[in-house]
């Protein structure tokens, strides 16, 4: 078996300002008749996040330890050259769990925001892989600079914080310019993803704006893609969170239609 003193040692690295010994299962096995030892150290709220390593008679050995999360990735293997780092690592080991546990909201919005954009783009698929003409390129341009000038201005009424404004204001035009550049290069059916994936981003960040945003996106789309898909569901589409808005939606963006085509 360990020494007192040893296991104290992990412990104390156990207690900290977030975390106390109590947080975790120290499991501690004799194998090869107690010629080697092997600890195992568990959150026990998270029972994927585990520090473990196994200790032979011979101190001065170099052993590998294992550790979720590590300071990078994961799952991380690193080899020391005694046992005396090993308290270090664990208390390593403890802030890579408040880290991880720290970030674990951000995680889970990135993975539904890009589910969110994943669903998006397959209903464009049906769009086809031709290229807009001269003509097409030209109109794209005038809407896109037409949307700028109604987007700042809407968010100039939106933002009270002047210096978030100017950020916010800089970021929508860097963008702006972007789409402008790739009607040239992308077909139409991966400009119209990267339209809605923009679009996507800015009904979430800019919610007041929504509804805006819904009809001058539909705007934007081939006839051939609103025929295919119901206005309903191209607002759900490119603004998911607006559910509550959608009938409100539907409504406005199909009033703009029947102006625009008189």
């Amino acid at each position: 078996m360990i020494r007192n003193k040893f296991l104290s040692s992990i412990t104390e690295r156990l207690n900290d300002n977030s975390f106390s010994y109590n947080d975790f299962d120290i499991e501690i096995n004799e194998v090869y008749s107690g010629l080697q030892i092997n600890i195992k150290i568990t959150y026990r709220y998270i029972e994927e996040y585990t520090f473990s390593f196994s200790l032979s008679k011979t101190p001065d050995t170099e052993l590998t330890i294992e550790r979720t999360p590590g300071k990078v990735i994961m799952n991380e293997k690193i080899t020391i050259k005694n046992q005396n780092s090993i308290p270090a690592e664990i208390t390593v080991w403890v802030n890579a769990i408040k880290e991880e546990m720290t970030y674990m909201p951000f995680a889970r919005e990135f993975e539904e925001t890009k589910s969110k954009i994943l669903e998006m783009e397959e209903k464009f698929n049906e769009v086809p892989e031709k290229y807009f003409t001269k003509e097409e390129s030209e109109l794209l341009k005038q809407r896109l600079e037409t949307l700028e000038v109604e987007f700042e201005e809407k968010l100039r009424k939106e933002l009270d914080d002047k210096f978030n404004l100017e950020y916010e204001v800089r970021s929508m035009k860097d963008e702006m310019e972007q789409l402008k550049i790739q009607v040239e290069i992308l077909n139409k059916r991966n400009w119209i993803k990267s339209f809605g994936t923009k679009l996507h981003g800015w009904g979430t960040k800019y919610p007041k704006t929504t509804a805006a945003l819904a009809t001058i996106g539909i705007g934007f789309l081939p006839e051939e893609v609103k025929d295919l898909i119901p206005h309903e569901e191209l607002i759900n589409v490119f603004l998911p969170e607006a559910a509550n808005e959608t009938p409100k939606l539907v409504e406005s963006t199909e009033k703009e239609e029947k102006v625009s085509n008189q």
